[in-house]
């Protein structure tokens, strides 16, 4: 491999590929700190909210994104993610993969918004096209009463609004076949928002 351009980390997800296929009947899930495309199309700052930015965002170019589906197409159907600060689920259906992404725990640090209606095909500002299965968005009158997530840290804020900053957590339930994403808020009262089946068993390789 020294004249390769594989580098370790290619190199592990390689080696994914061939123990996930090793096996009829294995479900392999990727997880990862950062979702594979841009999925916010909206995020707010002091002055409300803007439309996204490319360069704003934790997310590979397109061909760094095209070399990693190519080298887990085949191993996996679903990755996990956080650092969104969205809650959201979605398929990639040029390689049959969906993402299901957790919200923020306590969503004070950076609001981050999909506004596409769910259930249509987009593609994102980098040529990316996903579906949008379902998405948990900070609630709109949380955005015009404070303008961005900081000023939401005072003592004085109540839990209902926090509730509707779109605090929360993601369950991810597998049967070997599928899994059911949900997205939680525990703010007030424990209450599923919504919840989303992908299939998530790999293709024979």
């Amino acid at each position: 491999l020294e004249n390769s351009r594989i580098d370790g980390t290619e190199i592990r997800y390689l080696a994914l590929r061939r123990r996930s296929g090793s096996g009829s009947g294995a479900q392999t899930v990727v997880l990862m700190q950062t979702p594979i495309a841009i999925l916010a199309t909206h995020n707010t700052n002091s002055s409300g909210m803007v439309q996204e930015r490319p360069a704003h965002w934790k997310s590979p170019t397109t061909p760094g994104r095209d070399r990693f589906m190519d080298i887990v197409n085949g191993c996996t159907n679903l990755f996990i993610s956080g650092d969104q600060h969205l809650g959201i689920s979605v398929t990639y259906e040029d390689y049959d993969i969906s993402e299901c992404a957790s919200p923020a725990v306590v969503n004070d640090v950076y609001w981050r918004l999909n506004l596409n209606e769910e259930g249509q095909t987009y593609i994102n500002n980098y040529d990316m096209k996903y579906t949008l299965h379902k998405v948990w968005n900070v609630g709109p009158k949380v955005i015009e009463k404070f303008g961005a997530a900081r000023f939401t840290r005072s003592l004085s804020v109540t839990e209902g609004t926090k509730k509707n900053r779109a605090d929360g957590f993601l369950v991810v339930d597998l049967d070997g076949k599928s899994a059911k994403c949900e997205m939680h808020s525990y703010r007030v009262e424990p209450k599923k928002m919504w919840e989303v089946i992908v299939p998530a068993a790999h293709s024979e390789l």
